[in-house]
């Protein structure tokens, strides 16, 4: 039986104060599902939000990895390859995935780092490259290495709340709207913590008292 998973994903700015502390309640979300309930955790090496729900795994990380528990889903053009992480750089899977946001219309305007291919490529500039690579690895964390994995939900935080398509905005939601949006254009119910009816529910999963602001 396959298990189930969900996308842990959201701003770097994510908050985790004592009046707020929705870093510490990813954490705890991710320490149950995965370690608990047995499903399986994407996210990708990003700080913020990823951050909070890897500690969620804390020093069972490497062994949820093992079990199939945790995914971290790196860029091809990363550095530094933590123990685990899963480097995304076969061209050809590169490809699909950038085409798969396109035929979501995830962009009100598709950037031409997403539609170039092959040797075209080459006239992109480096921040470009980048910039596709992060994208496309939004893609992984919804849909896993394979693009036919879908995650059961998406759990997250943005700062304006956001959870369709058509709520998504760059100077807003950042670049963990890529990933709402695909998800939402594929029917995957998306969590976002910022949102005060969301946030009651995982408190209420995880038992936690909902944070008064």
């Amino acid at each position: 039986m396959k298990s189930k998973a969900f996308a842990g994903i959201g701003a770097c700015n994510t908050p985790n104060t004592p009046t707020l502390p929705i870093g510490t309640i990813m954490g705890k979300t991710a320490h149950i599902l995965s370690m608990q309930r047995k499903w399986c955790m994407t996210a990708s090496n990003q700080v913020g939000a990823e951050h909070f729900f890897r500690q969620g795994l804390d020093v069972e990380g490497r062994d949820a990895q093992a079990e199939g528990l945790f995914k971290m889903f790196l860029p091809a053009h990363t550095t530094v390859t933590p123990a685990g992480g899963i480097v995304m750089d076969d061209e050809a899977i590169l490809q699909r995935a950038r085409q798969l946001l396109i035929d979501h219309k995830v962009y009100r305007k598709t950037p031409r780092f997403m539609t170039l291919e092959g040797d075209d490529r080459r006239v992109l500039h480096q921040r470009e490259h980048t910039m596709a690579a992060l994208h496309t690895l939004r893609v992984f964390q919804v849909l896993q290495e394979t693009l036919d994995q879908p995650v059961n939900m998406v759990i997250c935080w943005t700062p304006d709340g956001a959870i369709t398509r058509e709520q998504c905005q760059v100077e807003t939601t950042g670049g963990a709207g890529i990933a709402i949006a695909l998800a939402d254009s594929l029917g995957i119910p998306v969590f976002n913590l910022q949102r005060e009816d969301h946030l009651s529910r995982i408190c209420e999963f995880i038992g936690e008292p909902l944070p008064t602001r």
